[in-house]
């Protein structure tokens, strides 16, 4: 989550949406935003998985090694 939240504080007037599979993650991401007080969105999904939100910029996160297997 740390690109979104990056990316919404250098433009607030965008809308910033990140998409999570892990829940954990996602709550983190989701309490580091409120602290910091960015406005940000983070959904729960796989982007394999579900549709992709409509955007003008996306920021995709692929691990490699032992995750992708």
């Amino acid at each position: 989550g740390h690109t979104v939240i990056t990316y919404a504080e250098t433009f607030p007037e965008r809308r910033s949406l990140g998409v999570e599979k892990e829940e954990a993650r996602r709550r983190v991401a989701v309490e580091i935003a409120r602290a910091r007080k960015v406005n940000c969105e983070f959904l729960p999904g796989d982007l394999l998985t579900c549709p992709v939100p409509e955007g003008d910029t996306y920021f995709l996160y692929f691990p490699q090694g032992h995750v992708l297997d």
